[in-house]
């Protein structure tokens, strides 16, 4: 069974799991994002990686980001906060957030 997720409430983000493993589609008005693509995609694909199967939940620790990403703190925040105005996460708690997904078919 093909099971998708699209991400955002525009569905800009299409997460598919096929026989082949998963794929991350974008929309072609994502791709044009400047805002989005210069680098909040990067800690977005790293929340999904970090991500709760069921509950979608992700703690999202600075420090630990930082280091794995390999970038500034203020970089991180900035990110952060893109994600977040685009409705892509969505802040539960201090540094726990839910990816803000969708099932299809």
């Amino acid at each position: 069974a093909k099971e998708a997720f699209i991400v955002g409430d525009k569905g800009d983000i299409i997460i598919t799991n096929g026989p082949e493993g998963r794929a991350v589609l974008f929309s072609k008005n994502m791709l044009k994002d400047g805002r989005l693509f210069k680098g909040p995609i990067r800690l977005l694909l790293y929340a999904m990686s970090l991500a709760h199967s069921d509950t979608l939940e992700i703690v999202l620790l600075p420090d630990k980001a930082v280091k794995e990403l390999g970038i500034t703190k203020r970089t991180f925040y900035r990110w952060l906060k893109v994600l977040l105005s685009k409705g892509l996460l969505i802040r539960l708690a201090n540094n726990v957030y839910r990816l803000n997904l969708v099932k299809g078919n």
